[in-house]
């Protein structure tokens, strides 16, 4: 398999690097990329990325956690892409765990921090991700065990077909519940979570407001 691993950043320099030779590690062995998506920071995020064996992209101003990843998968060489965010909160150890179960075009594996353990989230990001989950499946009418997760393994063939794509954090949302509702194969798998290298720049209060409206809007329009 050759695989093409995105990671969409802004202002990651804490933990980026050490993400990216986790990554390296986790692949040795497969013929592999690492694409860092600087989307506008304004510290060394994408010298230290860099450094560490990435390929990097920039954006000149910041356009979106979504917009980075659609660049990443745009320019990635390779058919097979993996998400995994800057600040190694989510493990690169679990990469071959999730590429186990992929099964091609039409398949979608996710990293689920609510199967796994989660140790990391902060109390009241995980007290408003378990609502989530719980509206999720009542809207879905079926068991989803982590709606948001920003671990993923999936064909650019399968993210093509699930455009358009929000430019902002609740893509993996849509993502999520969009493959639920076409019928594709979508495997969620345990994976750890852990605290995040640096300050975190997400409002609460903010995402929380997006995500609600995301989940019900995505549920009944798909």
């Amino acid at each position: 398999m050759e695989l093409s691993v995105v990671v969409p950043a802004l202002n990651e320099e804490d933990g980026v690097g050490e993400t990216v030779e986790e990554v390296r590690a986790a692949l040795a062995g497969v013929t592999h990329e690492i694409v860092v998506v600087d989307d506008g920071s304004s510290d060394r995020t994408g010298e230290v990325a860099e450094s560490a064996g990435a390929r990097i992209i920039r954006h000149e101003t910041n356009r979106g956690y979504g917009a980075a990843i659609k660049t990443g998968v745009e320019n990635s060489s390779y058919g097979v892409i993996c998400l995994l965010d800057a600040d190694h909160t989510y493990p690169p150890a679990a990469i071959p765990k999730l590429l186990g179960e992929f099964k091609g075009d039409g398949c979608i594996v996710s990293g689920s921090r609510f199967l796994g353990v989660n140790a990391g989230m902060p109390f009241i990001r995980k007290l408003g991700n378990t609502f989530f989950i719980y509206l999720t499946s009542i809207l879905l009418m079926k068991r989803v065990y982590d709606v948001s997760s920003g671990m993923k393994v999936f064909s650019k063939t399968t993210f093509d077909e699930l455009q358009p794509l929000p430019d902002t954090l609740d893509m993996m949302i849509v993502i999520t519940i969009r493959s639920h509702k076409r019928g594709y194969l979508f495997r969620e798998v345990p994976i750890g979570y852990d605290d995040r290298k640096g300050a975190s720049k997400l409002s609460a209060f903010r995402e929380g407001v997006r995500f609600l409206t995301t989940i019900v809007r995505t549920s009944i329009l798909g």
